[in-house]
């Protein structure tokens, strides 16, 4: 056992993130009495098991996933973005991989090398990514399209062709428009595709926080929304942790403590496994 504040302090997670790149897989401690407990034997026997059981359980199904962050252009030299890095929607990819799926990752600007094993549409700007991703879905048939790219919601509405220049200008007056949301009409032209969502949110409770996410996946007709909110300690843009919770139509929960986010990712797939599987 470990002390808590050692278990979560960022270069354990930085560790267990790297082993996990390479295959390495994570029976995680219970925390308890302020320390991280080991894994009972019976509990690391039955990960090994279903480890070993799901391997290939996704062997013929097509995943479609997005990652990184969009950028939209004010001029050829300065965007307007976000701080995702792409490693949540990274490993989804690789976690869909690694149970035998058939895996096209979508990707915007990310902060992280590329995974092996699936093949990659690299895109830039908002409009990029969604004439990808429908382009995709138009030409292959999908079963699961887990859309974990943080999408920017906003562009400008002009695009200045030279960089603007600072030089004699007290300022600068952008008008910003909204992008097109990528899920919105997914389910409307692939009715039978499984639609994964992903929603970043700030400054709300466990409560509001699953009430906006139901009512955004309910709007985009998903099967899933994957919520956090990006203001806790370890959770979300720019990290390598991520607590997650996963609701459904139902408005049923399940919950995804803070860990790695490659240990959130397999969670997730396997969340989608039961679904489409069952």
């Amino acid at each position: 056992a470990m002390h808590e504040p050692m278990y979560r302090h960022p270069l354990v997670a930085r560790n267990i993130a790297t082993l996990q790149g390479i295959g390495v897989r994570f029976v995680m401690p219970h925390i308890e009495e302020g320390k991280a407990k080991i894994a009972s034997n019976e509990e690391i026997l039955e990960g090994v098991c279903t480890l070993l059981a799901r391997r290939g359980r996704l062997k013929g199904r097509r995943f479609l996933v997005t990652a990184g962050r969009t950028v939209e252009y004010l001029d050829p030299v300065r965007v307007v973005t976000n701080n995702s890095t792409g490693k949540m929607g990274i490993a989804v990819a690789e976690a869909a991989a690694d149970q035998g799926a058939e895996v096209t990752l979508v990707c915007g600007k990310i902060s992280v090398p590329h995974p092996a094993g699936v093949r990659i549409i690299d895109t830039d700007t908002a409009d990029d990514m969604r004439r990808a991703v429908d382009a995709e879905l138009d030409a292959a048939s999908y079963d699961v399209l887990v859309a974990a790219a943080a999408v920017g919601d906003w562009k400008p509405e002009k695009r200045a062709h030279e960089k603007i220049s600072t030089h004699g200008s007290e300022g600068l007056e952008v008008r910003l428009v909204p992008t097109t949301k990528i899920i919105d009409a997914v389910k409307s032209t692939h009715p039978g595709l499984f639609l994964v969502a992903f929603r970043a949110l700030a400054g709300l409770g466990r409560d509001e926080l699953i009430a906006n996410a139901h009512d955004r996946l309910l709007k985009a007709g998903a099967d899933l929304i994957a919520v956090n909110e990006v203001t806790g300690k370890g959770v979300g843009f720019e990290s390598d942790t991520n607590e997650l919770y996963l609701v459904d139509p139902s408005k049923d929960v399940e919950h995804i403590e803070l860990t790695t986010k490659r240990a959130a990712a397999d969670r997730l797939v396997d969340a989608i496994a039961r679904r489409i599987l069952s």
